[in-house]
């Protein structure tokens, strides 16, 4: 192991080094001491100025090893010699006697002594940017720092931070996937900050340092260590076993946003960490954007979004189910009703806990959530409770009432726990009054663990009265089996869907969805579940043959019980992704039928109408959606959307401030109201809107939105360096490597980076058709893309597939219009200008296209867009 030497502590006393020239340089006092070495200010006698010497401490000067430990501390230091977060190191000076790193003489003092004061969040951000800068650069060089600590890290009276001591700091190798340490198995570094796979000595990668740092940060908010115990041993088993205390609880400052990014650095499986220090380092940039000097503003993580067609600026959407969890988020004003009870309970079940480390014992008390608000939602008067669905609970990690009111205005907040001891089940709940944190009822339910069937019922009953009502009907919920074993299976499954986002999961629910059909065969419910998973699937790995399976899985569900409204809800989502809208309308009208109160089936007959170029039907589901459920954000986004992409661009803002009024913080509203003034040429205006959506949350819709605004603006170099921070993020899709390969090609130092970008994009959008062979909007793009590279014949086959009189969307008429004048058929192109102009495309965007320049002389075209 390796103790750190500040470079820059001032101690007065000496050493016999003190007063004793090496070389050119006049060493005046030591004033760092660590475990493997020692640093001397020295004064260089031919530049005139300060340095740091750093020697191996004089136990280990002839020790081969950590000899050639300071020489490859010297090398790679060496690579980073002009990283402004970095202590440079000069030269590697020998002397008959010694040797030594000649470094930087950084003045200040560690963050271990700043600490010693209190520091305010805005100083904390600054400190935290510039240390993940630090981490950007030495990863970018393949070095792994290995011992990240308050110790190591330097402020400048300036407040710039240095990072000291590569010390023990490895080489990491690039690959496609990850970087890895070439030297799995060594343990060096300090083990109060090390991560869990490296205290297991498995090999480490980039995200090992970002653990440390996540270490250092929360010790910087809280003021004290997350992990440490009285011995080595109790702070490495913390390390690798148990989850911190939230911040928040020390610190009033440490907003859910910040407390999401900490959780993510201190996440126990590198998988589940930051991918990068570039990442971390964009989350932490957005933070400070959205500081104030009263406080940061409140983030809410990142909705998963659906496209609208138009170049470069997309809009978010709810999904229908299946695409993305359909969420309830209740406005956040009161409604009473005079009694001093609210007249509209907006509830909201937290996952409930068990102390249980094992993973299928959290995926069934997810299960048992989901099945409690769900059957909470039917039994209840909608007029009366409004229900958030547990998906997106767990999207945006609520944990806790306080969460749960801020990020879904709720007045209700039902938390508990199951525990089991033998053959017996517990849940203990209560119900908290989320405006005064009151408790408000609660109840424990022992029975038997083997009548899951019992338990659910009785739970449901309890929380109904807890509630002031009770349930409709006294008889038993249908759980769709009356094999427990299957029962339980499918909670299961219900439960590793509850958490999607990691493959693992999609995996598992795959695994046990199947074990439940092994137990009952004719488990309409359970096939469904498959149906869905196998859609999740897709939607990971874009790997078609998920899809049969998702089709015979939903299509099964409905064989089996078609009264099953989940069941024709699964297979109009499927049948709406490849491209089978009239098939999909029948689904989803068939799931209205049987739930007049489900709106995720009128949101998918709306879009299934939309898409069969059907406008009135679709937006009167659209409004049918919202009238039933008129506090759910989700409706008014869809029905914007729908007049987005209708060019009826007013109309369409007042659904979006609806929206943001709904959720106001929340990202998306933002991000769509700037689309709708970026497409009315109102650059500015979009964005202010673009840069608050990125302040609360960072997304490659909102990257892309604000890098389409540059783009526009010709300020191409800022339009492709936001495009770079979208496609960096999970949620990119293949028109925003589309979008940056445009800007790429307008900036004359970034040319050449525009080809492998296109053929990035040809090839998302190739598996998207492969899929859906009818998305005409995917079709143009695709067409687009092959004519930017060069590829003529197979650009104007694309286009012709798509049927002659189909009916397109503004958007899709000027791609069109723009593939066509790329080839040099200006004709064409000119006619199909016209007819996006007529259908509605915003003329500012047209005159300010650098795609049309050429056409800026035409008299036709100048007439068009004037």
């Amino acid at each position: 192991m390796s103790e750190s030497a500040p470079i820059a502590m001032d101690d007065p006393t000496g050493n016999s080094l003190t007063g004793t020239v090496a070389g050119r340089f006049e060493i005046e006092n030591r004033v760092g001491v660590g475990g493997m070495g020692e640093v001397y200010r020295a004064r260089d006698t031919r530049l005139k100025c300060s340095v740091a010497l750093k020697r191996l401490a004089p136990a280990l000067q002839n020790d081969a090893l950590y000899r050639r430990r300071l020489m490859e501390e010297a090398q790679r230091c060496a690579q980073m010699r002009n990283e402004p977060r970095v202590a440079a190191v000069y030269d590697f000076l020998e002397t008959p006697d010694d040797f030594f790193l000649v470094m930087e003489f950084v003045e200040g003092e560690t963050l271990r002594q700043r600490l010693t004061r209190p520091i305010q969040l805005q100083e904390f951000l600054h400190i935290a940017g510039q240390c993940a800068e630090a981490l950007v650069a030495a990863h970018d060089r393949g070095i792994l720092h290995g011992d990240i600590k308050p110790e190591n890290i330097m402020l400048t009276p300036a407040g710039q931070v240095k990072i000291l001591d590569f010390g023990v700091a490895k080489q990491i190798l690039s690959s496609e996937d990850d970087i890895t340490v070439d030297r799995a198995g060594t343990f060096s570094g300090t083990p109060a900050y090390m991560a869990p796979e490296v205290l297991l000595r498995k090999p480490a990668n980039g995200r090992a340092d970002i653990f440390s740092l996540g270490i250092v940060f929360y010790e910087s908010l809280t003021g004290h260590h997350p992990f440490r115990g009285d011995s080595f041993s109790v702070t490495s088993d913390r390390i690798r076993g148990e989850n911190p205390a939230p911040a928040h609880r020390f610190n009033s400052d440490v907003s859910p946003a910040l407390e999401s990014v900490l959780q993510r650095m201190l996440a126990k499986k590198p998988a589940d960490r930051y991918p990068g220090a570039r990442d971390l380092l964009a989350d932490i940039d957005h933070l400070q954007t959205g500081l104030t000097p009263a406080r940061l503003l409140r983030l809410l993580p990142i909705q998963q979004r659906k496209a609208s067609a138009r170049r470069g600026f997309w809009l978010g959407a709810a999904a229908v189910a299946l695409v993305a969890a359909v969420t309830q988020v209740p406005q956040v004003r009161r409604l009473w009703d005079g009694s001093g009870s609210p007249a509209v309970i907006h509830l909201v079940v937290l996952p409930l806990r068990t102390s249980s480390t094992d993973a299928t014992d959290r995926a069934f008390c997810d299960g048992l959530s989901e099945a409690l608000a769900l059957w909470l939602a039917q039994v209840g008067d909608k007029a009366h409770l409004d229900v958030v669905p547990p998906s997106e609970v767990r999207d945006k990690s609520v944990q806790n009432v306080e969460q749960a009111r801020k990020n879904f205005g709720a007045n209700r907040v039902l938390e508990g726990t199951v525990s089991q001891s033998g053959n017996q089940a517990r849940v203990v709940y209560t119900l908290v009054d989320a405006l005064t944190g009151k408790m408000l009822g609660g109840n424990a339910i022992t029975m038997s663990s083997s009548d899951r069937f019992a338990m659910e019922d009785k739970l449901v009953a309890s929380v109904a009265r807890a509630l002031g009502m009770e349930a409709k009907r006294e008889t038993r919920v249908d759980q769709g089996t009356h094999e427990p074993a299957a029962y339980d299976y499918y909670l299961l499954g219900r439960g590793y869907l509850q958490d999607y986002h990691k493959p693992e999961n999609v995996d598992s629910a795959i695994d046990v969805f199947k074990h439940a059909l092994e137990q009952d065969p004719n488990y309409a419910k359970a096939y469904a579940g498959l149906g869905q998973s196998y859609w999740r699937k897709y939607g990971q790995t874009q790997a078609r043959s998920w899809v049969p399976l998702a089709q015979k899985a939903c299509q099964r569900a409905v064989e089996l019980d078609e009264g099953l409204a989940a069941a024709h809800n699964c297979l109009g989502v499927v049948s709406s992704g490849t491209g089978k809208p009239q098939q999909a309308t029948e689904e989803f009208r068939r799931a209205a039928s049987l739930e007049p109160s489900n709106d995720e089936a009128l949101l998918g007959l709306a879009s299934a109408f939309e898409s069969q170029g059907k406008p009135q039907e679709a937006e009167s589901y659209f409004k049918k959606a919202i009238d039933l459920r008129p506090q759910y954000w989700g409706g008014y986004a869809r029905l914007g959307n729908f007049y987005f992409a209708a060019a009826r661009y007013k109309d369409a803002e007042e659904q979006y401030r609806r929206l943001i009024q709904l959720v106001p913080e929340g990202d998306f509203g933002y991000s769509n109201l700037g689309a709708a003034y970026l497409a009315e040429g109102r650059y500015g205006e979009a964005i202010q809107q673009f840069d608050r959506g990125l302040t609360l949350q960072p997304s490659a819709t909102g990257y892309s939105n604000l890098a389409t605004t540059y783009f526009y603006q010709h300020r191409f170099a800022e339009s492709a360096r936001t495009y770079e921070l979208a496609v960096r993020l999970p949620d990119a899709e293949y028109w925003q490597w589309g979008n940056l390969a445009e800007a790429y090609a307008m900036v004359p130092a970034q040319s050449a980076r525009d080809r492998p970008a296109y053929l990035k994009a040809s090839a998302l959008v190739d598996e998207v058709l492969r899929v859906n062979p009818h998305d005409y909007e995917a079709i143009h793009w695709a067409s687009l893309y092959q004519a930017m590279l060069g590829h003529r014949s197979a650009a104007l086959a694309l286009l012709r597939r798509v049927p002659s009189g189909t009916p397109l969307s503004p958007d899709i008429w000027a791609l069109a219009a723009k593939i066509h004048h790329h080839l040099g058929l200006d004709r064409r192109a000119i006619i199909e200008v016209e007819k996006a102009v007529a259908a509605g495309y915003p003329k500012p965007l047209l005159r300010d296209d650098p795609a049309f320049s050429a056409l800026s002389s035409n008299l036709q075209f100048q007439r068009i867009v004037q």
